[in-house]
């Protein structure tokens, strides 16, 4: 070990903390300088530049943010980070990564400095096996919490930064910065906090179009594409239009925007890496290049408008951190990712992003899920949160339903909140809903975020409608039970059945997800077509007695070729037991015959109307008269 080295960890040994202390706020002045060339689109690697000031010489801690806002986890890439060098005055400086926390590195600042320069490589994912792909030949998802070193000691919003990048030529981009000068293809911005920067990804490419959608109290929207070939950038109008409803419907839903514009930062690929990622005035989305043309629109561009409101204006206690190297906590992630799922069913409905019939076939699909997890026989739904936290990102589970998983906290909390809204309607004899807890809870949030917890939502809820909240949301979120809540549907005046045939939202959504969800037979979930491979496997159901796993194919059925109407059909002629369900399947290499004799025939989720009850989910899914001015209850 060279001299130089020894001396930096000899000053290093006794500034390095066992944990590093909180940032305090701090202001941070001038502003750290940083430059991204984003030019080198075939090999997908960014290269960054930062000019740091410093006020004083001696030990000094760098960070890589690791805690990602939206990702619930530490999901920052640190391994990709290649090529640093730190220089003061020129001089090239020794730099020693800590020991326990590899996102942070140490360096000695020599006397008389008032600045570092600091340059690095950002290794991107070249293929969808090494990690998410952000960058490709024609568009890129630039995020800055990849490409910035900062001093530890601050907080976030303290840290002043004056941020500029270089696109390829001709490229055009989209972003919540302001954009302070433009030459050429480097692009600087306004200066802003670490905190704003790291909230205002860039989405830019070489197809790019930009449609005007709705004001909300004079906040414009825009909706900006970017795509893979020019030809997606074409839109019919209706489908445009059903954006702009969805704009009008949010602000009759929210109220005052948090922010003063907003963006649908949209790309239109095969090529780049799926995202939908929430920021205070933009949203990151991917979606498949036939997006604009084949009006099938789903509910992710919802998803993240409402999380302007819910997990940006106001946010889950604590979820929010300092900077972006203290631990965040998901104990809240049942509103934060649940409500703003049911709201995001919601608003597709009413802006016919989504027919009413397709969110009531979701909402038959996640009742009959999550009524037959035995998973929640042992884990409560606030514990799922903590998935995003143990996995570091989202990935296929081998018995989801037995396990459970962070999916949990957006579906089965979405059924938490439809039954939340019948209920609130029920004890109000139909004058209030959860549109009036909306537009209660997550007024007054602005850019700084409104923190709230149980405590507030509870009291946001008794508000509302006076009533037991605690106990009925200790019930659901903290609880387990060998079986789900029965008035999830109830109350909206619907109750779950099964058919022997798919309504035709469940036929064309295992069309567009290429699988055949035989999860409530059989118990089991199949690849499309004829490949046979199995995708899941439902906890203790007949596929699982007969020792099926996620990724085994299955080679024959009744000593045919398997394709999936061939497996359909001996399910159904087995109802009365006398020809059992004949099956080859590979696993490992190896093939094993085996024989269920299973006898419940095809059983395809509904929703059936309740007599007696108001159609209350019917009512919900459409676009209510305006907000009376208050929601204020003293009692049904």
């Amino acid at each position: 070990m060279n001299g130089a080295v020894l001396a930096l960890l000899a000053t290093l040994v006794s500034v390095i903390p066992s944990e590093r202390s909180e940032s305090r706020d701090l202001h941070f002045a001038p502003p750290i300088t940083l430059r991204v060339d984003a030019t080198d689109v075939e090999r997908a690697i960014f290269r960054v530049s930062e000019t740091i000031p410093v006020t004083r010489p001696g030990a000094l801690t760098l960070l890589f943010p690791k805690w990602v806002p939206g990702n619930h986890a530490p999901t920052a890439r640190i391994e990709r980070l290649a090529g640093l060098v730190v220089r003061a005055g020129g001089k090239r400086l020794q730099w020693l990564r800590d020991p326990v926390d590899m996102h942070a590195f140490h360096v000695v600042v020599p006397s008389g400095t008032s600045a570092l320069d600091v340059s690095f490589e950002y290794l991107s994912a070249t293929s969808e096996s090494d990690g998410r792909v952000v960058m490709t030949p024609e568009m890129l998802n630039l995020q800055w919490f990849s490409l910035v070193l900062y001093p530890a000691g601050l907080a976030a919003r303290e840290i002043a930064v004056d941020p500029t990048v270089t696109l390829p030529d001709g490229w055009q981009l989209t972003t919540q910065l302001d954009v302070a000068a433009r030459s050429g293809a480097t692009v600087r911005f306004e200066p802003v906090d670490l905190e704003m920067l790291i909230d205002s990804p860039i989405f830019a490419g070489r197809h790019f179009r930009r449609f005007a959608l709705d004001s909300i109290r004079g906040a414009p929207v825009f909706l900006d594409v970017v795509a893979d070939a020019p030809q997606y950038l074409e839109a019919p109008s209706d489908v445009i239009d059903a954006h702009r409803r969805l704009v009008a419907e949010a602000g009759k839903l929210f109220g005052p925007p948090p922010f003063r514009r907003y963006v649908f930062m949209l790309a239109l690929t095969h090529e780049m890496g799926s995202i939908g990622t929430e920021h205070l005035a933009s949203s990151e989305n991917t979606r498949p290049p036939d997006y604009l043309s084949d009006r099938q629109l789903g509910a992710l561009l919802p998803h993240e408008l409402t999380h302007a409101w819910n997990g940006k204006a106001r946010r889950p206690r604590d979820l929010w951190s300092p900077d972006f190297n203290a631990p965040m906590r998901n104990s809240m992630l049942w509103l934060y990712e649940g409500q703003t799922q049911f709201w995001a069913f919601v608003l597709s409905a009413r802006s016919g992003l989504m027919t009413h019939d397709e969110v009531m076939d979701v909402f038959a699909r996640l009742a009959a899920r999550h009524q037959s997890e035995p998973g929640r026989s042992w884990r409560p739904l606030r514990d799922t949160g903590n998935d995003a936290i143990m996995t570091r990102e989202l990935i296929d589970e081998p018995w989801p339903s037995w396990h459970r998983a962070l999916n949990d906290s957006y579906t089965e909390a979405d059924l938490v909140w439809l039954e939340t809204d019948g209920l609130i309607r029920e004890r109000s004899a139909e004058k209030r809903s959860l549109d009036d807890f909306a537009r209660t809870f997550f007024a007054g949030g602005g850019e700084r975020a409104s923190l709230y917890d149980l405590h507030d939502v509870v009291a946001t809820l008794d508000r509302v409608q006076p009533y037991d909240w605690s106990s009925f949301l200790a019930a659901r979120i903290d609880s387990t039970a060998p079986s789900a809540p029965a008035d999830w549907l109830r109350r909206s005046g619907y109750r779950l059945i099964f058919t022997d045939t798919p309504t035709a939202a469940f036929a064309e959504h295992e069309r567009r997800t290429n699988r055949v969800d035989l999860g409530s037979s059989l118990g089991v979930v199949l690849r499309g077509g004829s490949s046979g491979e199995v995708s899941e496997v439902l906890w203790n159901s007949p596929a699982f007695d007969a020792g099926i796993v996620s990724g085994a194919t299955i080679l024959s059925v009744d000593d045919d070729r398997y394709d999936s109407e061939r497996l359909l059909a001996a399910i159904r002629r087995n109802r009365d037991g006398s020809n059992p369900i004949r099956l080859v399947v590979k696993n490992r290499g190896r093939e094993r015959a085996m024989t269920i004799d299973y006898r419940g025939g095809l059983r395809f989720p509904r929703l059936e109307r309740v007599g007696g009850v108001p159609d209350r989910l019917g009512a919900l899914l459409t676009s209510p008269r305006p907000p009376r001015t208050s929601t204020s209850a003293s009692g049904p």
